[in-house]
């Protein structure tokens, strides 16, 4: 009866070991696929960032910003190009006043797709920036990634500035419309006054666009 005990005994131990063992292996092998499938939707959703970084640079659009912002018919688009060369030229009463209904129909479309364009930018990175959270968090990743982040949200806040500047442009350039139609000339105060921003403002875009290329410099050698 005793030797019947100590043989149940080794037996559950033995059955505890195999147990264990077996408990292990399971976890082991859902961890290396958990961690598998983070480092394959971390490497996605990377590429999408630098696509989205490249739209956001261009101040292009997909299908589905299409729908939110559009541009106005292809001749009205001629027109209204047309007639902002003449703007710094000799344009006449009757263009001016053709230039400011077509410039509420088609002259803000660029800047809005620009700012839509870092806006998406800005949502993507949000995302990859929480999955790199939970691959660090899961697989302890070094400080590769978060140099990573750091530098992805900067790029981020600078298109969102230069997405910024873009639609004050757009602003100033009906500025200067209107202050036309009131009857002011290219050389009056307010119109020079108005110039000068438009020309800080350019100034501000090219610094912005110079620091994004080095911040994407730097992202290319991580």
């Amino acid at each position: 009866m005793k030797k019947n005990s100590v043989w149940s005994g080794v037996l559950l131990i033995c059955l505890l070991i195999v147990g264990w063992f077996t408990y292990q292996t399971v976890i082991t092998k859902t961890t290396a696929t958990t961690n598998r499938l983070i480092n394959d939707e971390v490497t996605t959703l990377r590429e999408q960032v630098v696509q989205a970084a490249d739209k956001a640079r261009r101040g292009t659009g997909d299908e589905a910003s299409a729908r939110v912002v559009s541009d106005c018919p292809v001749d009205d688009r001629k027109r209204f190009d047309s007639l902002l060369d003449l703007l710094s030229k000799n344009i006449t009463a009757p263009q001016l006043v053709e230039l400011e209904v077509l410039f509420y129909k088609c002259g803000y479309y660029y800047s809005s797709q620009k700012a839509l364009a870092a806006v998406l930018f800005e949502q993507i990175v949000t995302s990859f920036a929480r999955l790199q959270t939970l691959q660090t968090q899961t697989l302890r990743e070094d400080i590769v990634m978060s140099n990573e982040m750091v530098l992805w949200q900067k790029v981020v806040e600078a298109e969102i500035k230069s997405a910024n500047y873009f639609s004050r442009l757009t602003q100033l350039q009906g500025d200067i419309i209107d202050q036309l139609l009131s009857g002011k000339t290219a050389t009056s105060p307010d119109v020079l006054s108005i110039l000068t921003e438009v020309q800080n403002t350019r100034n501000q875009m090219v610094v912005l666009a110079s620091t994004i290329a080095d911040y994407r410099a730097e992202l290319s050698k991580l």
